[in-house]
């Protein structure tokens, strides 16, 4: 027998695990006293649930559970893969959620400020700061539309992480709706517009030419290439300048609203900036979406955004919703590398 864990999957010694219940208890102790409650839900969701979820790349990365019995016998038969799995492991806790809040609205409070630390698990290529399993600690809002939860979210997020010593941060913000009215004004699609965001939230990664590159392999429009590659060569990837191609001004000033409140409520302990290419990899998200990064790391530690159509799957009734995320192990990973030691205890 193999004494090994799994790649992907880690065994904690118990140093580390002191470490980590140390610090997820301190997130927990700012999420609670922000007036936040917390939910557990299953780790196996309904197949069906999770193909419809708009998980984006994640939907290609779900742990499946085959079938049992005749069932299993009877999908072996029809000849369709498809058929085999009727469970899968979340890759999130955003589908869980809005599942749960689905079943339960009539017991919850409205809205509803809801905290999830649990394990998720993707069929990922194993790497440094990305496992297979793995621990997301959330905070999200249920039931309110205005900018004032994305705002309430970033600073309950970034008073978390500065609780925990974990400082030299930026929250980075964007909203879909802005990227989506200009890239359509260039002459793109309305149903290429998520192919192009995709590629476009790559700049950092790629550059302009690689995003043209890109672009140019999707058979996209020429013209409308063009005139993306012309825009990011100006230079003026301004809030100001990628607004004035958006249809709806009231859009734009929540985002200016939020980006002026985040910068006033970080007063120096952390940075804000407005990042023109962020999109966030998951589908479901339909408004503002950030994300937090730190020179530590090459991506990002925290993210989330606004996802107003997920709970409407399954009520047939529009919930606004929005939440942000930490990556409980990639900012674990860096305190440890940097020689965390949990205040007052002594050293080993």
């Amino acid at each position: 027998m193999k004494s090994q864990a799994l790649k992907g999957m880690r065994d904690l010694l118990p140093a580390e695990q002191t470490l980590r219940d140390y610090i997820q208890g301190k997130i927990l102790e700012t999420y609670r006293a922000s007036g936040f409650e917390r939910i557990s839900t299953p780790m196996l969701e309904d197949m069906e649930n999770l193909d419809k979820s708009d998980g984006g790349d994640n939907l290609n990365l779900i742990f499946k559970v085959m079938k049992r019995g005749d069932k299993l016998t009877s999908a072996l038969g029809s000849g369709d893969p498809k058929q085999l799995s009727d469970m899968g492991l979340r890759y999130d806790l955003t589908l869980p959620l809005s599942r749960f809040y689905a079943a339960n609205k009539d017991k919850l409070p409205h809205p509803f400020k809801v905290i999830q630390t649990d394990r998720v698990f993707r069929a990922e290529r194993p790497q440094k700061g990305r496992l297979r399993e793995f621990v997301q600690c959330d905070i999200d809002i249920l039931g309110d539309e205005s900018p004032n939860a994305e705002v309430e979210l970033i600073d309950v997020t970034a008073r978390a992480l500065l609780g925990i010593g974990f400082t030299g941060f930026t929250v980075n913000i964007n909203d879909r709706r802005i990227l989506r009215g200009m890239l359509e004004s260039m002459g793109f699609a309305a149903d290429t517009l998520d192919s192009v965001c995709i590629t476009f939230d790559k700049m950092d990664k790629i550059g302009a030419e690689g995003v043209k590159a890109e672009l140019t392999e999707k058979q996209l429009p020429k013209a409308a290439i063009n005139a993306l590659a012309d825009f990011i060569a100006a230079g003026d990837v301004t809030l100001e300048s990628v607004a004035s191609r958006c249809a709806d001004p009231a859009i734009a000033d929540d985002l200016k609203y939020v980006l002026a409140t985040a910068k006033a409520m970080a007063n120096g302990r952390f940075d804000v900036a407005y990042c023109p290419s962020l999109v966030r990899g998951q589908g479901y998200y339909t408004g503002m979406v950030f994300e937090i990064t730190c020179p530590q790391f090459s991506g990002a530690v925290a993210g989330g955004g606004r996802y107003d159509n997920m709970i409407g799957k399954f009520l047939g009734t529009k919930v606004p919703a929005v939440g942000f995320s930490i990556g409980f192990e990639r900012v674990c990973g860096i305190l440890l590398e940097q020689g965390y030691q949990i205040p007052g205890a002594k050293q080993k």
